[in-house]
């Protein structure tokens, strides 16, 4: 009951970040994430603008199970077309266990002229059930722009 409980509350967080956020909708991005994320190989990203921040968020599959990490990223541009970009949030995993727990990410992105966005990124994690422990994973993301 626990694990089903923490997968809505997680599920309505991110739902109501959406809603609040839908009166701005140009710059929605959506593509793939590949590497480590909860133990997991492939991801769904997303991301929204949020004034000048974002929204940024992975549903992950693998052999692990199913995961989902809702970020709020700051964004830094530094050269035509480069991004940097730390960010803080919340990640669940919903497998052979549960995970919650806290997580960071730092990446690099780059936006082509035509709408694809290539980014490399870290995310720190620390989980918080089945006894605190620390994750992490490097990752590859191409992301279309609408």
């Amino acid at each position: 009951m626990k694990k089903i409980i923490s997968v809505f509350a997680m599920a309505g967080l991110v739902f109501f970040a959406t809603q609040n956020a839908q009166a701005q909708t140009e710059g929605i991005e959506l593509g793939l994430r590949f590497g480590d994320n909860l133990g997991n190989n492939v991801g769904i990203e997303f991301a929204m603008p949020l004034s000048s921040n974002r929204l940024h968020a992975t549903v992950d599959f693998g052999n692990f199970g199913v995961g989902a990490t809702a970020l709020y990223d700051w964004q830094f541009p530094f050269a035509e077309g480069f991004m940097f970009y730390p960010g803080v949030g919340a990640t669940a995993l919903l497998g052979s266990v549960f995970e919650l727990g806290i997580a960071g990410d730092v990446g690099v992105e780059y936006q082509f002229p035509f709408p694809l966005t290539l980014g490399v990124d870290y995310r720190p994690t620390i989980f918080f059930t089945e006894g605190s422990h620390f994750g992490n994973g490097w990752g590859l993301n191409a992301r279309w722009r609408f």
